[in-house]
C-alpha cells in the first residue's frame, strides 16, 4: 500500500479520539500527528492507544510500530495550534479529524474554550495547509430535545437543551459548516464497549458514568425493593467497534457537507428498563423492581439513601434516557451498505456491563457477601404509563 499524507486528529487521549487513533493505525499506513495539552507524553498516548488491541478481536500491533507511525505535539491551548502550520505542511497533511472537546456539561467557560474556540482555531489551521476533509466529532444530541425524527442537518435553536455541552456543540457544527472547508461532521449516539466483549478502556460517562455511580452507592448494601424511573424508550448507543467502523467509512463514502447521525437501529436499542433490570437481575438481585413514570409519582421513602445520591448524580443522563430520541439515520444505510455494523440490543449492552462487573472487585465483593440474601428472581412491577412527549419534547 502506498503511502497515504499525515492525518491531523485531535482527542488522541480521549474515548472516542484514542478509539480513531487505533482504528487509523490498524486500517491505514497514514502517519497520525496527535496535538495533545500538557500532562500527556508520547509514552502515556501510545499506552491509551494500546489498550485498544488488548481484545482478542482486535488486530495484533507492534508497540514499537505505533509509535513510529504517531507524532505527537504539545498544542495545550487555540492560540498554539498556528505554530504547527510549517510543520504539517512538510508532512502533507490535508486531513483533520477533530475528536478533541470539552465533555463538561454545565461549565460554560470550558465548553467554550474546549468546543468553539479550539475548533476556531483548528478551522483556521486547516485553511492555512489547505486542508482537503475536515472531520468534526460532534454528539447526536445537538438537536437539543426533540420528540420527531431529528434530521442529517445543522440545527435551529430548540426550546430546551439536555445540557450546555450539547449546546456547544450544536454553534461549533455551525462554524465548521460555514468555514469553507471540505468538511463531514459526524453525530454518534452514547458510545458503549466493543458488541463482541464488552470491553470499553474509556472515561467513565454516558453508560459508565451510570455503572461507576452504582459500583460506588448501590453495593454499599443489600437492599430487597428497588423504586426507580425507567422508561419504554431506546436509549441511543452505539458500541466502540461499531463506532471506529462508521468513522472509517465515513472518510470514504460521505461527501463533503454530510451530517450524518452515527446511530444503532433504533428497533433493537436497549430501554431505560433494560438499563436498571439488567444491572437488578445481574449484580443486585432485589425482590422487587418498581418502574414509575416520573420520580415524583413514587410512594414517600421510596428512595433509600444511597439510591437518592445515585439519582441525584446521574440525574443529566437518567434525563436524557427518559426521551425518546428519533435519528435520521440516512448516512447511516449508505455506510451499513458497504459494512457490517453490530447494532446496540438487550444483550449487547448486559455483555458490556458483565465485562465492567468481571473487573470491579467492589461489585465482586458485593456479589460474593450478599449471597445468601440476593433473591432468586426479581419480580418486576410496572406503575402507570409513560405520558406522550410535551411540546419541549418535540421540539427540534
Amino acid at each position: 500500500m502506498a503511502t497515504e499524507p499525515a492525518i491531523v486528529l485531535t482527542g488522541a487521549t480521549g474515548t472516542a479520539g484514542s478509539a480513531i487513533a487505533a482504528a487509523l493505525l490498524a486500517n491505514t499506513d497514514a502517519r497520525l500527528v496527535l496535538p495533545h495539552r500538557f500532562g500527556h507524553t508520547a509514552a502515556s498516548i501510545i499506552a491509551t492507544l494500546m489498550r485498544h488491541f488488548e481484545s482478542p478481536f482486535a488486530p495484533r500491533i507492534d508497540p514499537e510500530l505505533v509509535a513510529e507511525r504517531i507524532l505527537c505535539v504539545p498544542a495545550p491551548t487555540s492560540d498554539t495550534l498556528a505554530s504547527l502550520t510549517p510543520l504539517l505542511r512538510e508532512l502533507g497533511a490535508r486531513e483533520i479529524i477533530h475528536a478533541a472537546g470539552c465533555v463538561d456539561y454545565f461549565d460554560v467557560d470550558k465548553l467554550d474554550a474546549g468546543n468553539v474556540q479550539l475548533t476556531r482555531a483548528l478551522l483556521d489551521l486547516g485553511t492555512a495547509i489547505g486542508c482537503e476533509r475536515f472531520i468534526f466529532l460532534s454528539t447526536a444530541f445537538s438537536s437539543g430535545y426533540g420528540g420527531h425524527i431529528i434530521p442529517e442537518r445543522l440545527h435551529g435553536e430548540p426550546a430546551a437543551d439536555p445540557t450546555d455541552y450539547t449546546r456547544s456543540k450544536r454553534v461549533a457544527e455551525h462554524m465548521v459548516a460555514q468555514s469553507g472547508l471540505p468538511h463531514v461532521i459526524l453525530r454518534p449516539s452514547v458510545i458503549i464497549g466493543d458488541s463482541r466483549d464488552g470491553s470499553y478502556f474509556g472515561r467513565p460517562y454516558g453508560f459508565y458514568q451510570f455503572l461507576r455511580s452504582a459500583e460506588r452507592l448501590l453495593s454499599r448494601q443489600w437492599f430487597p425493593v428497588y423504586h426507580v424511573v425507567g422508561s419504554p424508550f431506546g436509549i441511543p448507543l452505539i458500541h466502540l467497534d461499531a463506532f471506529q467502523s462508521c468513522v472509517l467509512a465515513a472518510r470514504e463514502l460521505l461527501p463533503a457537507g454530510a451530517v450524518a447521525h452515527l446511530v444503532s437501529d433504533s428497533e433493537s436499542l436497549p430501554t431505560g428498563r433494560d438499563l436498571w433490570t439488567s444491572w437488578c437481575e445481574r449484580v443486585t438481585r432485589p425482590r422487587e423492581l418498581h418502574f414509575h413514570a416520573h420520580w415524583d409519582q413514587m410512594p414517600t421513602g421510596a428512595l433509600h439513601g444511597s439510591l437518592r445520591s445515585f439519582v441525584e448524580g446521574a440525574s443529566v443522563n437518567l434525563e436524557i434516557a427518559q426521551h425518546s430520541w428519533h435519528f435520521e439515520s440516512g448516512w447511516m444505510d449508505v455506510i451499513r451498505r458497504h459494512v457490517s455494523i453490530p447494532d446496540a440490543t438487550q444483550a449487547s449492552l448486559a455483555r458490556c456491563q458483565d465485562w465492567y462487573v468481571s473487573r470491579s472487585s467492589r461489585l465482586q465483593g458485593f456479589i460474593q457477601q450478599q449471597a445468601s440474601a440476593r433473591a432468586e428472581a426479581v419480580a418486576i412491577i410496572v406503575h402507570g404509563a409513560n405520558p406522550p412527549p410535551t411540546n419541549q419534547e418535540m421540539s427540534c
